[in-house]
């Protein structure tokens, strides 16, 4: 998609989280400015020192070697389908790669993006709670994306990878590569936003779009046909082994258990089975 946005950053040399930074910044609006203040802010930093995912793990996010940014959706009416947010998230990083570079990605369920066996992106969607109207107003969402990382520590270095493992770059050259991915991610991701609101303001002929998407989440999905390890958010659940074997429109992994029966999973995490 080529649709231009209005984007205002807040750019930071150093924070603990820019999501934890972008929630906070929420809070100090009063609600009458929030739309017309909060709106598509992106927060991004050139190190986190307390960078983090789902489950609260930590993101390992050094200063100049990848693009650590959050930005705030504050939707006109309301979240249709909160669900979709971090697929759509993640597609539209896959797009962006794919469309400057030429590089094909592929999709962990539910935020994670790969290049080959190489986890390159995390993302993390956090809503925000008006207290005082008892809704969640707004979601900050959070792209962790290693660029130029040609080291890792040793408990990701088997795991963790980089856009541009083998690269040379100046730090000019860095800083422009880098934006251009911004700019990117962040054109996909609030076209698809945007397509998502008029079908909630009543124009369900967008619907097509972000099927469209679904239906890519779905093909760069590297977990559909495989077996997994299912870990359930309740933290006393067991795990249980599942064979993936589709993605509904709304996200969910459809499953299929050791014992046959078939069943719709929305959270939860997930892991090879060796």
């Amino acid at each position: 998609m080529d649709k231009k946005i209005e984007v205002r950053y807040i750019n930071l040399e150093e924070v603990d989280s820019t999501n934890t930074y972008a929630l906070k910044l929420i809070d100090t609006y009063e609600i009458q400015k929030k739309a017309e203040l909060l709106p598509k802010i992106t927060i991004v930093a050139q190190k986190q020192t307390g960078g983090r995912g789902r489950m609260n793990r930590k993101f390992f996010s050094p200063q100049f070697s990848g693009l650590y940014m959050t930005t705030i959706f504050y939707p006109k009416t309301r979240i249709l389908t909160p669900a979709l947010i971090t697929p759509f998230a993640a597609v539209a990083v896959s797009r962006a790669l794919n469309k400057k570079w030429g590089i094909q990605t592929q999709i962990k369920w539910v935020n994670d993006i790969y290049i080959g066996t190489k986890k390159v992106c995390g993302i993390l969607a956090e809503g925000h709670i008006d207290t005082k109207r008892g809704i969640v107003d707004s979601v900050a969402i959070g792209f962790g994306l290693n660029l130029f990382n040609k080291k890792f520590p040793d408990v990701l270095k088997e795991k963790a990878g980089s856009v541009f493992p083998e690269n040379d770059f100046t730090a000019d050259e860095k800083a422009i590569y880098k934006d251009e991915i911004r700019d990117l991610i962040l054109e996909e991701f609030y076209a698809l936003l945007d397509f998502e609101e008029e079908v909630c303001a009543g124009e369900p002929g967008k619907n097509q779009v972000l099927m469209e998407a679904m239906k890519e989440y779905r093909e760069r999905s590297n977990v559909i046909g495989k077996t997994v390890d299912m870990f359930p958010v309740i933290n006393t659940a067991q795990s249980y082994k599942a064979t993936i074997l589709d993605i509904t429109d709304k996200a969910q992994l459809k499953i299929q258990k050791e014992d046959g029966s078939i069943h719709f999973v929305d959270t939860g995490e997930i892991t090879m089975s060796n």
